[in-house]
């Protein structure tokens, strides 16, 4: 992605343009660059078609290349034998032809620049689409990356939570109707999980395990992303890990 792409992602981001919105927005930017790609296809077609009829021009002109040596020979001959130097009919005739030739090929080449040119414009045109949906694909799934992170933000605050009322209960109790403190025995597993500080994805990078599953996490989110270039409704789910 251009450094154009990556400032109108950012810039995307930063709007808050909801979701769904960016979806829509990654869709019709999709359909617009897939027309430019017709435009660029069927201004390639064009040329190509143009350039045949060039070299058919050139060739038509190519076959009065010997007539100027052909002419010259005519009124030397003609000069020497003491007749008036005037050209016979059939060279006449050739020269006309000639004429219409070399101005056959002079419209043809022109009318090749001119597809050459629009050629050039489609292509810029696409350039920036191709660089629209880029940008817009990179949004939608930074803006996947935050959901996940909400959700992420929730996970823990309710893990906290948990965390801290199985703090508070194990251990000693006293309820209603107890004489006296009722030991409640925390197990093996619930004093693990109260131990337990969550890797972080600082220290993740030094355990190989953590390392391969980021490695497949990021390569996911890349082929996601990829996808999103050319399906603006591709689903994130693929690119989560199971």
């Amino acid at each position: 992605m251009s450094g154009g792409a990556q400032w109108q992602a950012v810039a995307l981001l930063r709007s808050a343009v909801g979701h769904d919105a960016l979806r829509e927005k990654l869709r019709q930017a999709i359909i617009l660059r897939d027309a430019s790609k017709q435009a660029v296809s069927d201004a390639q077609a064009e040329l190509d078609r143009m350039l045949a009829i060039e070299a058919d021009a050139r060739t038509a002109l190519g076959q009065f290349a010997a007539l100027d040596a052909e002419r010259d020979a005519a009124r030397v001959a003609a000069i020497r034998a003491g007749r008036p130097v005037v050209d016979a009919p059939e060279i006449t005739a050739k020269l006309a032809e000639r004429d219409a030739a070399r101005t056959r090929l002079g419209d043809v080449g022109r009318a090749v620049n001119a597809v050459r040119a629009e050629l050039a414009l489609a292509q810029l045109a696409l350039g920036d689409k191709q660089e629209a949906v880029e940008a817009l694909a990179a949004a939608v799934v930074a803006s996947e990356i935050e959901r996940l992170a909400d959700r992420l933000e929730e996970t823990e605050r309710a893990a906290a939570e948990l965390r801290a009322v199985v703090a508070a209960v194990a251990g000693t109790f006293v309820g209603p109707g107890f004489a006296q403190p009722f030991p409640i025995p925390a197990s093996e597993r619930t004093r693990g999980l109260l131990g337990n500080v969550p890797v972080n994805a600082r220290s993740r990078s030094d355990v190989p395990a953590y390392r391969n599953e980021d490695a497949r996490t990021r390569a996911a989110f890349m082929a996601h992303a990829a996808a999103l270039l050319l399906d603006a409704d591709a689903p994130l789910a693929a690119a989560l890990p199971a």
